[in-house]
């Protein structure tokens, strides 16, 4: 007994824990847990540089674009694949071919389900490498319809070449692209951004950037640049170190600059210094950049003891920066410490993405106190309350994952947002058979918390936002409705035509009347309109008065023709004679007919308020006092089509049904009274009321008298 209660305790406590869960969810980050590869992909350098993003998702799929397998590493193709979840991908056609230097030449930018990319062009030291744009639109099934590529740049200003562009798509749908230049004698040169005043897919030049502008300029020292979007159509570009002297390339350090392009002024704000920390920059992807509303946020690896490399701990770790929208930056927020050394050519790049209620930091390799090898971390950050969560998440292990080349280059990449509450995480494995790479790919579900409401779209820019407004797609800021139907009548197509005159109609049970060529909404339910005017119905074209209105019928309804009829109104009077119109009492005062009583009984009309359960009739049909209310009873009654008269006390059978003759009337004593059965007459009907007293009285004396004998 006892096991079987405490059987029946545990399965409760089950039960009661599976509701909590469900019933009771938390708004939290789901992982997926499990990545793909990327089915017949091998590869090079095909996911070189986390600052140029590389995937994405849009039309209802997960979108990857990666580098063919060479050699050399400088002359791969382009393609890419996508998939409709995550798990099972569809590799398309080539469409780029050739001249790729590294894999690191080519970058993506997503708005919707447009997609954007800029690539330079060229082999390892080729003269005069240009640089093209191209846009197209991602679909369903897979495909991605493409417009004409666009020449960005010929390379005009005698660089050898321009490499590792980097495309952003402001708010307004204008494309902006930096690139960073090689002089071919060791160094590097100005980097350059580039930006079109077309929407459309062509590439023309905006006024100022022909042949690219240089953002921030140091004769010793190249910058690289990374763009971001602000809400209003502005950019702004974050500027960090780049430069590398001779070959091998080595490390140099230094601060990171910023600056903001106006599109209202369409010019550039002042130079902002971003954070005078020391950013190592002897690997690629050292910094990583997103906007979150207003504001702009940076991430970067920091090497504290530069230039003495052995200083620590911490040995390196990574900043968080982040500028207002006024243009205060702050750079005091430390994410990870790493306290140890890491091994010669390890490096640990962050990668920024939008998402929830801020954005998410993605690395790989590391939990700050030792090298945990192919795994990946992140840490979400709150734009709210500007605060951290308070321990990042460790997500997944890759036995093959392989986190950087040779020369320091990062091979993880993230979404720059997330979309459709998806975050995708692609990077590369070893693919030992081919002696290549292959492409690898996993992704987080990252729920919007359900406390927040949605932003207030504004489809057509009137001001009002989708959910309130009664045309979303037509410019209406009036929200005229003229019909009350929730349908604006920018939109409606059961907007009424100009009328002229002053008539009158009705729709859907409202009365308007034509007023200066337009419909002018009278009364809503107006009687006139319902067929519910005094007498409700109406036969062949009679006319009567209502309210001093004039109304004919119409189709059987009664339809106003004129307000205020002549007609329709008492004629002159004089003395203090009095009339009745309407079952409504007029008296002549100064030659005038003034209205003394409505409902008058003097004209005729009936109380409708009645008491007990008298009976009466009316128009041939039989009602009964019920609750203080005439009820009908019974239409076309025998009993009301008898003569009404009568006289004394007398009763009476009708239809089943008990009268008694009170004031001259017939009243209902009891339907279907068992005395007017078929048969009965008044006497038997009395007598068989005394046989039944009678009963009840003998009966009564039998009890009494046993009772009394006891």
């Amino acid at each position: 007994m006892k096991i079987r209660r405490t059987s029946i305790v545990l399965l409760l406590a089950i039960l009661m824990l599976l509701g909590y869960m469900y019933v009771f969810p938390k708004a939290e980050i789901l992982e997926s847990g499990t990545y793909s590869d990327v089915t017949g992909i091998t590869i090079d350098c095909g996911t070189r540089m986390s600052m140029q993003r590389l995937t994405c998702y849009g039309a209802g799929r997960h979108w990857i674009f990666y580098g063919t397998n060479g050699p050399p590493y400088w002359d791969q193709g382009r393609y890419y694949a996508s998939s409709p979840d995550g798990q099972n991908w569809d590799v398309k056609n080539q469409y780029i071919t050739g001249g790729l230097h590294g894999g690191a030449d080519f970058s993506i930018f997503q708005r919707g389900n447009d997609i954007h990319y800029a690539y330079s062009y060229g082999t390892e030291m080729e003269a005069g490498t240009p640089g093209y744009y191209r846009k197209g639109l991602l679909n369903s099934d897979g495909t991605i319809t493409w417009q004409p590529e666009q020449l960005f740049h010929d390379n005009s200003y005698l660089y050898i070449f321009d490499s590792d562009p980097v495309i952003c798509v402001d708010a307004n749908g204008y494309p902006w692209i930096t690139t960073f230049g090689y002089l071919g004698d060791g160094t590097y040169d100005r980097s350059r951004i580039f930006h079109s005043q077309t929407t459309d897919g062509t590439w023309v030049d905006a006024p100022g950037f022909e042949d690219g502008f240089v953002v921030y300029e140091d004769p010793n020292i190249n910058y690289q640049y990374l763009v971001v979007p602000l809400p209003d159509g502005s950019v702004y570009v974050v500027c960090h170190l780049s430069q590398y002297e001779g070959y091998p390339w080595e490390m140099f350090e230094g601060p990171v600059y910023g600056r903001k392009w106006d599109c209202n002024t369409q010019s550039w704000g002042s130079l902002e210094t971003v954070t005078n920390r020391q950013v190592t920059n002897d690997f690629f992807g050292a910094v990583s950049v997103v906007s979150v509303g207003d504001e702009v946020h940076v991430a970067l690896y920091e090497e504290p003891g530069f230039p003495d490399a052995s200083t620590g701990p911490p040995y390196y770790r990574f900043v968080h920066c982040y500028r207002e929208s006024d243009g205060t930056w702050h750079d005091d927020d430390v994410i990870l410490d790493i306290n140890y050394k890491p091994a010669v050519n390890h490096h640990f790049t962050p990668v920024l993405t939008q998402g929830g209620d801020g954005f998410l930091l993605f690395w790989a390799g590391t939990d700050g106190n030792q090298e945990v090898p192919n795994t990946v971390f992140y840490k979400e950050y709150n734009n709210e309350t500007h605060t951290w969560e308070d321990n990042a998440h460790q997500w997944f292990t890759d036995p093959d994952m392989f986190i950087e080349d040779k020369f320091g280059y990062s091979m993880i990449n993230t979404y720059f947002g997330e979309h459709n509450d998806i975050i995708g995480f692609m990077y590369r494995a070893d693919d030992p058979d081919n002696n290549w790479y292959r492409v690898r790919y996993n992704w987080l579900e990252h729920p919007t918390p359900p406390d927040d409401p949605p932003p207030p779209y504004d489809t057509d820019e009137d001001g009002i936002p989708d959910n309130q407004d009664n045309c979303p797609n037509t410019w209406n800021p009036d929200q005229d409705d003229w019909d009350g139907d929730g349908v604006g009548d920018a939109c409606d197509p059961d907007v009424p035509p100009v009328c002229e005159g002053d008539v009158f109609d009705c729709i859907d049970n409202d009365l308007y009347q034509c007023q200066n060529g337009q419909w002018v909404l009278v009364e809503e339910n107006s009687p006139t309109c319902t067929g519910d005017p005094d007498p409700p119905e109406c036969e062949g074209s009679e006319t009567t008065c209502i309210d001093g209105d004039l109304y004919e019928c119409q189709s059987g309804s009664w339809v106003l023709i004129e307000e205020n009829a002549p007609s329709c109104q008492p004629p002159e009077c004089s003395g203090t004679e009095q009339t009745c119109i309407d079952d409504d009492l007029y008296q002549c005062e100064n030659g005038q007919w003034v209205l003394l009583e409505e409902n008058s009984a003097t004209c005729g009309y009936q109380d409708p308020v009645c008491s007990g359960s008298e009976t009466t009739c009316l128009d041939g049909d039989l009602y009964q006092c019920q609750n203080g209310q005439w009820a009908l009873i019974e239409e076309n009654s025998s009993f009301c089509q008898a003569p009404p008269e009568c006289s004394g006390t007398e009763t009476t059978c009708v239809d089943g049904n008990l009268y008694q003759c009170q004031d001259g009337q017939w009243k209902l004593i009891e339907s279907n009274s068992k005395y007017c059965e078929e048969g009965d007459d008044i006497i038997s009907i009395i007598m068989g009321s005394w046989e039944y007293i009678l009963l009840i009285f003998l009966s009564s004396l039998f009890v009494v008298s046993i009772v009394w004998k006891r």
